[in-house]
């Protein structure tokens, strides 16, 4: 596990705990909203093409005759079946718009990781897949959702900005169960085939402010730190140049033994 202190770089002492708490809630919701947009934008696209194809092959189908209308009633149901698409897209975007703050409640965290594949699926390009393998059933932790969209968005983002010539993110849980007084864990493993960290890189990809990435903040990752580490929770990485790069995020599930922290 990695620990998420921050480090000087160049003599220069790192910004106060305060400035960093203020550009966390300073980025979070509009990052996170940024990043929807781009697969919302693009699914959206899809769909109005999808749409106004069917409409079109309705105007052009004649109405007299069975087998026609039998057709017609099934461009019908396309399109039906796009919008619903359409307004679920929405409803995911609203939820997250609202949020404000740090409320927490009681989540299924596959529920927000289908949520962030779907938003992310469509910003990805043709040259980039993204493949979820969740455990059967609800994984119920105590979280705020914008966060934890975020997190997972954010992480999403970052594979995809490590395979330029394209690749696979591959999304899995596994449950942890209890040792030494601890809850049981769900455990999120991102992975991507993308060019992977060389080890100093590696040891600083947490650390607030240090980025690889021209124009980047150098927040992404370490918002993400930070918000496991509200959750309770504990992130590790591991990766090799060329070999792509693996987060594991542990979370603690409800009902189980409260975690003790210092």
């Amino acid at each position: 596990m990695l620990k998420l202190t921050g480090q000087e770089k160049g003599g220069a002492h790192p910004p106060p705990a305060a400035s960093l708490e203020s550009a966390r809630h300073r980025q979070g919701p509009m990052e996170t909203l940024g990043m929807a947009a781009e697969g919302v934008v693009h699914d959206f696209n899809n769909i109005l093409a999808t749409i106004s194809g069917f409409a079109e092959l309705i105007l052009d189908t004649e109405p007299s005759g069975r087998g026609k209308r039998d057709r017609v009633r099934e461009f019908a149901r396309s399109i039906l079946m796009a919008t619903d698409t359409a307004l679920s897209t929405i409803r995911d975007l609203r939820v997250l718009a609202r949020q404000h703050g740090k409320e927490m409640e009681s989540l299924d965290l596959h529920e927000i990781l289908r949520q962030a594949v779907s938003m992310t699926r469509g910003a990805l390009g043709g040259r980039i897949s993204i493949k979820s393998e969740l455990l059967p059933g609800a994984a119920e932790i105590e979280g705020c959702r914008w966060l934890l969209h975020n997190v997972f968005l954010n992480l999403f983002f970052n594979a995809r900005d490590a395979m330029p010539a394209g690749g696979i993110i591959s999304v899995k849980t596994a449950r942890q169960a209890s040792v030494a007084g601890l809850p049981d864990f769900m455990v999120v493993s991102v992975f991507d085939t993308g060019v992977g960290m060389t080890e100093a890189v590696k040891a600083r990809a947490f650390e607030a402010y240090f980025t690889t990435k021209a124009g980047g903040s150098g927040m992404g990752l370490a918002n993400v730190a930070a918000t496991v580490k509200d959750h309770g929770g504990m992130i590790a990485v591991e990766s090799t140049p060329g070999k792509g790069c693996e987060f594991r995020l542990h979370f603690p599930l409800r009902n189980t033994p409260a975690v003790t922290r210092k």
